[in-house]
């Protein structure tokens, strides 16, 4: 699975938990006291800017388990392929998920396949600020526990096995950013809407309320003009609403004015064009996405994402 994006292919125990590692991710046989030499494992990933998927193989049970300084998501979904039609489908063992700056261990089984779901923070970020508004991204927590009995979380492992098996038929699927895009979108709204997390409440009391169609209207075009200057005045145009309307339904759906909104949504933009290594310095960054008082942007970027711009650069240059 995922063949067409080999990271590791090895009997050296040693050499396969470097690689990982350069993924930000610990790997340790589960059983304390194993052998750390021949072990046979296979891993294959594929990148995105918003995603990225993985496929793992062991001879042995293993725990993976992110750093407490990595800012992303992770799923774990046990599959097995079906021999006579190459078929995905997903296994009765437990999966997990597991998010940041907490050391929740995804469990690899031995002799059975993984397939791995990272949801970058950016992404989630950037779907979560609508209905969550200006609460801090680290505060997202799930319940580490994926049940494939519950609905939710069969849909969730049913996508992406449903979009490793398709990369297998179709190599030009993940060169496809509408494909892309709507699994993304399907996959961070199923895990964000009806997996159990610290949000979940509010979140179906979003669900039940709609945004107005002014809040989309400027929502939306914030991110299609990621670098193009906006005053308020512009925004009201866009929304085609009185300011003062404009501002109470952004606060009641976001909980930030419009202005604030804008300027989370392009530290989002910013923070993802240093993760992925797209711009060559922080200045770059801020003014690509629209951002050019550059003290004021490293300010807030620091106060945002916890730490500064420079090193979010920094760590996407090491991969």
């Amino acid at each position: 699975m995922l063949n067409r994006f080999p990271l590791i292919h090895s009997s050296d125990f040693e050499q396969t938990r470097a690689t990982h590692a350069a993924y930000g991710l610990g790997l340790e046989p589960a059983a304390p006291g194993t052998a750390r030499g021949v072990v046979r494992s296979r891993a294959n990933g594929y990148d995105h800017a918003d995603f990225q998927l993985f496929a793992y193989h062991h001879d042995i049970d293993m725990t993976l388990t992110a750093g407490l300084d990595n800012p992303h998501y992770w799923v774990a979904v046990p599959v097995r392929k079906d021999a006579q039609d190459s078929t995905i489908r997903l296994s009765r063992r437990a999966g997990r998920v597991a998010s940041p700056t907490r050391k929740d261990p995804l469990h690899l089984a031995g002799e059975t396949i993984t397939l791995g779901l990272c949801i970058k923070q950016h992404a989630m970020m950037n779907f979560a600020a609508p209905y969550l508004g200006d609460d801090n991204l680290a505060s997202i927590v799930f319940d580490p526990r994926f049940d494939i009995s519950r609905p939710a979380f069969s849909v969730l492992g049913q996508m992406v096995a449903m979009i490793v098996m398709q990369e297998e038929k179709d190599a030009a699927l993940l060169s496809d950013p509408i494909r892309l895009r709507a699994f993304r979108d399907m996959a961070i709204a199923t895990l964000m809407h009806f997996c159990p997390n610290t949000h979940s409440g509010r979140l179906r009391g979003a669900m039940a309320a709609p945004g107005p169609r002014n809040v989309r209207r400027v929502i939306d075009f914030t991110r299609a003009e990621p670098q193009r200057a906006l005053t308020l005045a512009d925004l009201v145009a866009v929304a085609q609403v009185p300011g003062r309307t404009l501002n109470a339904h952004f606060q009641s759906f976001t909980g930030l004015s419009p202005m604030a909104y804008l300027r989370r949504a392009r530290l989002g933009h910013a923070r993802q064009l240093l993760q992925s290594g797209a711009v060559a310095t922080v200045t770059d960054a801020a003014l690509d996405a629209g951002l050019t008082h550059l003290g004021r942007f490293a300010a807030d970027y620091r106060q945002t994402f916890g730490e500064r711009p420079s090193r979010t650069l920094a760590k996407s240059r090491k991969r």
